[in-house]
């Protein structure tokens, strides 16, 4: 994927480059190397020939100190996701993830996963998706959040689908370009956790708005970005439930949602309207060639896992998949991210003997452009949570149920489609996206 935080180079406005811009050859690669070398000696001391005599020393040192500095950075709350995750590498990613010996590597997977937008602080999620599941622990007891070993309730691949919203897997074509990456996968906790902090850092500072007022980058996929910077600040907040940017019109975010979960639950329930082997940018589902059409090479399967083969198995795989679909329906009751208005009472009819109780109608989605972060993540916790679950009716571990069931039934789209539709129902006078009353930044003074 393409459009990563790079050093600005002489030309580029944003100090960024496109990932296709950025291929050099062997000899422009090893001058821009040395060039950059001898600037860093510069700047934190010593001599060039000492800085030659260990490329790989010196390289180590400058990425140690950088990572220092921006996890100091990520020390603040920036929460780009709704619903804390406590974030475990799993099977094979786990493994690899052992083969990185250097300290800062191990240290940073720790602070990144600790302290980025809540990522790793509380199993919320999780929580909400073993209740789901059956997990029957009272609100207060926090057991459903951490299950013991063989007593859980969810799968473990949707437990990890859950989570890759928040952290999808994601290559970068131009890593060498960046110093502290690799041209390897990119996932907290365990695979390149440096590089994930220096590449979300740099992201999260060019999609901010200018000081004039003047927007800042959109990320999508037409600059070829990674996963976790679309997901997060960019096209596919819809992840999350959540508005692209400002003023975007709620049936439009709607309609990207719903086009989202038809998605996910058709690669969930096995729907013969694609296979998992299938290419990514000809799934029949409009838009879909629109937000991927650079990533051709993407087949569905590929899309979700990045080359790890743990959940590649049918049962396990659409398991995962779920996780995905949980995730955003989850995110929809957290109040950051979407207004909802009272429950009325009334139920939706699915089809094929199926009804629902209706959740509370959409007011509004809400955006991140503008929002405080630590108001943003007042919402984010366990304590949030448990408020949730015991004043609202129905509430998200209800809502997240009701799809569990849906699931094991194996229905149709058709009974799918009038589940989602049900949950993001709009009320007539729905409002445009933005930070939200209680969320934007004004809300501090």
């Amino acid at each position: 994927m393409g459009g990563i935080p790079t050093r600005p180079r002489h030309g580029d406005k944003e100090g960024f480059v496109s990932m296709t811009s950025v291929a050099e050859s062997p000899n422009t690669q090893a001058q821009s190397n040395d060039s950059r070398q001898r600037r860093l000696v510069g700047k934190y001391g010593g001599s060039d020939r000492c800085c030659r005599a260990d490329t790989r020393q010196g390289r180590q040192m400058v990425l140690a100190i950088r990572t220092c500095a921006i996890v100091l950075c990520f020390m603040l709350p920036i929460d780009c996701v709704a619903w804390t995750i406590q974030l475990k590498a799993a099977g094979v990613e786990s493994r690899v993830g052992r083969l990185s010996a250097y300290w800062w590597e191990r240290t940073s997977s720790r602070i990144a996963s600790g302290t980025i937008g809540h990522i790793g602080i509380a199993p919320v999620h999780e929580e909400i998706t073993h209740r789901a599941f059956g997990c029957a622990a009272p609100v207060e007891d926090v057991s459903c959040g951490h299950p013991l070993p063989g007593a859980q309730h969810a799968p473990d691949a949707t437990i990890v689908g859950v989570q890759w919203n928040d952290n999808p897997p994601f290559r970068l074509e131009n890593a060498h370009a960046i110093p502290g990456c690799e041209p390897s996968v990119v996932r907290l906790p365990a695979l390149q956790p440096s590089c994930w902090l220096i590449v979300f850092d740099a992201a999260r500072k060019a999609a901010a708005t200018r000081p004039d007022g003047r927007p800042g980058r959109r990320f999508d996929g037409k600059g070829r970005d990674a996963m976790m910077v679309r997901s997060h600040l960019g096209d596919l907040q819809f992840l999350h439930s959540m508005a692209s940017r400002n003023a975007e019109p709620a049936i439009e975010t709607r309609t990207w949602i719903l086009r989202w979960l038809q998605f996910g639950w058709k690669a969930a329930a096995g729907d013969d309207a694609f296979k998992p082997s299938d290419y990514l940018y000809k799934v029949p589902i409009e838009g879909f060639e629109q937000l991927f059409d650079l990533q051709r090479g993407w087949s569905i399967v590929g899309f979700f896992m990045q080359g790890d083969p743990t959940y590649r198995r049918e049962d396990a795989f659409r398991e995962f998949v779920l996780g995905t679909v949980l995730h955003t329906i989850e995110d929809s009751f957290a109040a950051g991210h979407v207004e909802r208005a009272d429950p009325s009472g009334e139920e939706c009819d699915l089809g094929n003997g199926e009804r629902m109780v209706r959740p509370g109608r959409i007011v509004s989605f809400h955006s991140y452009l503008d929002q405080d972060s630590s108001l943003h993540s007042e919402m984010d916790s366990r304590r949030a949570l448990s408020r949730h679950l015991l004043t609202a009716s129905p509430n998200v571990v209800d809502v997240s149920r009701a799809l569990v069931d849906l699931f094991r039934k194996q229905v149709k789209w058709s009974v799918a489609e009038r589940y989602f539709e049900c949950v993001y129902t709009l009320i007539d006078d729905a409002q445009p996206s933005g930070p939200g009353r209680d969320f934007s930044r004004s809300s501090m003074h």
